[in-house]
Protein backbone atom coordinates (compact mmCIF):
# COMPACT_ATOMS: atom_id res chain seq x y z
CA UNK A 1 0.00 0.00 0.00
CA UNK A 2 1.12 3.49 -0.74
CA UNK A 3 2.11 5.66 2.29
CA UNK A 4 -1.31 7.99 2.21
CA UNK A 5 -4.39 7.36 -0.41
CA UNK A 6 -7.79 8.79 -0.41
CA UNK A 7 -10.72 6.69 0.15
CA UNK A 8 -14.20 7.88 -0.16
CA UNK A 9 -16.89 6.29 1.91
CA UNK A 10 -20.59 5.83 1.86
CA UNK A 11 -22.58 4.79 5.18
CA UNK A 12 -26.04 3.92 4.68
CA UNK A 13 -28.55 4.32 7.87
CA UNK A 14 -31.38 1.59 7.41
CA UNK A 15 -33.15 2.81 9.77
CA UNK A 16 -32.33 6.59 11.20
CA UNK A 17 -33.85 7.06 14.74
CA UNK A 18 -37.25 9.41 15.04
CA UNK A 19 -36.23 12.98 15.95
CA UNK A 20 -38.62 15.11 17.22
CA UNK A 21 -39.23 18.42 16.68
CA UNK A 22 -35.60 20.53 16.89
CA UNK A 23 -33.45 17.36 16.82
CA UNK A 24 -31.21 16.36 14.18
CA UNK A 25 -29.53 13.36 13.38
CA UNK A 26 -26.27 13.08 11.33
CA UNK A 27 -23.16 12.85 10.31
CA UNK A 28 -20.36 14.44 13.18
CA UNK A 29 -17.38 16.06 11.79
CA UNK A 30 -14.49 17.13 14.60
CA UNK A 31 -16.30 20.24 14.93
CA UNK A 32 -19.75 19.03 16.05
CA UNK A 33 -21.60 19.72 12.64
CA UNK A 34 -23.61 17.30 11.24
CA UNK A 35 -23.99 16.54 7.51
CA UNK A 36 -27.69 15.58 7.30
CA UNK A 37 -28.01 12.71 4.70
CA UNK A 38 -29.83 11.97 1.76
CA UNK A 39 -32.50 9.91 1.97
CA UNK A 40 -32.44 6.58 0.08
CA UNK A 41 -35.12 5.06 -1.89
CA UNK A 42 -35.87 2.67 1.14
CA UNK A 43 -36.42 4.93 3.45
CA UNK A 44 -33.17 5.41 4.82
CA UNK A 45 -29.95 8.00 4.98
CA UNK A 46 -27.00 7.92 3.18
CA UNK A 47 -23.40 9.74 4.45
CA UNK A 48 -20.72 10.56 2.25
CA UNK A 49 -17.40 11.44 3.55
CA UNK A 50 -13.26 10.73 2.45
CA UNK A 51 -10.80 9.31 4.28
CA UNK A 52 -7.04 9.42 4.10
CA UNK A 53 -5.32 6.41 4.81
CA UNK A 54 -1.59 6.57 6.24
CA UNK A 55 0.63 3.34 6.47
CA UNK A 56 1.88 3.74 9.64
CA UNK A 57 5.07 2.22 9.41
CA UNK A 58 6.43 2.37 13.22
CA UNK A 59 3.34 0.72 14.54
CA UNK A 60 2.80 -1.23 11.17
CA UNK A 61 -1.04 -0.37 11.05
CA UNK A 62 -3.22 1.21 9.00
CA UNK A 63 -4.42 5.28 9.89
CA UNK A 64 -7.90 6.75 9.55
CA UNK A 65 -7.89 10.71 9.12
CA UNK A 66 -10.16 13.15 7.63
CA UNK A 67 -12.48 16.08 8.61
CA UNK A 68 -15.36 13.09 9.89
CA UNK A 69 -12.74 10.70 11.66
CA UNK A 70 -12.57 10.76 15.18
CA UNK A 71 -10.25 8.76 18.04
CA UNK A 72 -6.96 7.96 18.54
CA UNK A 73 -4.62 5.80 16.12
CA UNK A 74 -5.93 2.16 16.20
CA UNK A 75 -9.26 3.34 17.75
CA UNK A 76 -10.72 5.44 15.20
CA UNK A 77 -14.46 5.95 14.40
CA UNK A 78 -17.18 8.01 12.59
CA UNK A 79 -19.58 9.53 14.75
CA UNK A 80 -23.69 9.20 14.30
CA UNK A 81 -24.83 11.57 16.49
CA UNK A 82 -28.46 12.33 17.64
CA UNK A 83 -28.94 15.36 19.98
CA UNK A 84 -30.64 19.08 20.12
CA UNK A 85 -28.73 22.42 19.13
CA UNK A 86 -29.07 24.30 22.72
CA UNK A 87 -29.69 28.11 23.48
CA UNK A 88 -25.41 28.84 23.70
CA UNK A 89 -24.97 26.68 20.21
CA UNK A 90 -23.15 24.00 21.40
CA UNK A 91 -25.12 19.95 20.91
CA UNK A 92 -26.65 18.23 23.28
CA UNK A 93 -26.05 14.80 22.02
CA UNK A 94 -28.79 12.24 23.13
CA UNK A 95 -27.25 9.53 21.26
CA UNK A 96 -24.05 9.13 19.28
CA UNK A 97 -23.22 5.92 17.87
CA UNK A 98 -19.14 4.82 17.30
CA UNK A 99 -18.58 2.97 13.62
CA UNK A 100 -15.61 1.54 14.32
CA UNK A 101 -12.88 2.29 11.48
CA UNK A 102 -11.16 -0.92 11.98
CA UNK A 103 -14.20 -3.46 11.21
CA UNK A 104 -13.25 -2.19 7.66
CA UNK A 105 -11.77 -5.20 5.71
CA UNK A 106 -7.96 -4.49 4.94
CA UNK A 107 -8.97 -6.58 1.68
CA UNK A 108 -11.61 -4.66 0.96
CA UNK A 109 -9.66 -1.15 1.66
CA UNK A 110 -7.30 -2.56 -0.82
CA UNK A 111 -9.41 -3.69 -3.36
CA UNK A 112 -11.47 -0.61 -3.52
CA UNK A 113 -11.77 1.29 -7.14
CA UNK A 114 -12.40 5.08 -6.83
CA UNK A 115 -16.13 4.59 -5.83
CA UNK A 116 -14.60 3.74 -2.40
CA UNK A 117 -16.56 1.50 0.21
CA UNK A 118 -19.76 1.23 1.74
CA UNK A 119 -21.15 0.56 4.89
CA UNK A 120 -24.75 -0.79 5.11
CA UNK A 121 -26.40 -0.23 9.23
CA UNK A 122 -29.97 -2.30 9.48
CA UNK A 123 -30.24 -1.07 12.74
CA UNK A 124 -28.56 1.43 14.88
CA UNK A 125 -28.16 -0.96 18.22
CA UNK A 126 -26.21 -0.57 20.76
CA UNK A 127 -23.37 2.49 20.81
CA UNK A 128 -21.32 0.50 18.30
CA UNK A 129 -23.28 -0.49 15.35
CA UNK A 130 -22.89 -3.89 13.07
CA UNK A 131 -21.48 -2.78 9.59
CA UNK A 132 -21.94 -4.59 6.75
CA UNK A 133 -19.00 -3.62 4.37
CA UNK A 134 -19.04 -3.52 0.77
CA UNK A 135 -17.85 -2.19 -2.38
CA UNK A 136 -19.43 1.23 -4.00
Amino acid sequence: MSPQRDLPIRIIVMQPPNCFPGAAFGLQDQSQHLQTGTPTPEGGLSYTCTLTLLHQPRLDTLDFRGAYVHGKVGERFLYLSHGTLGTDGRWIWHQRWKLMLGSLPPELIESAEADGVQGIMHQLSGTRPIIEWTPS
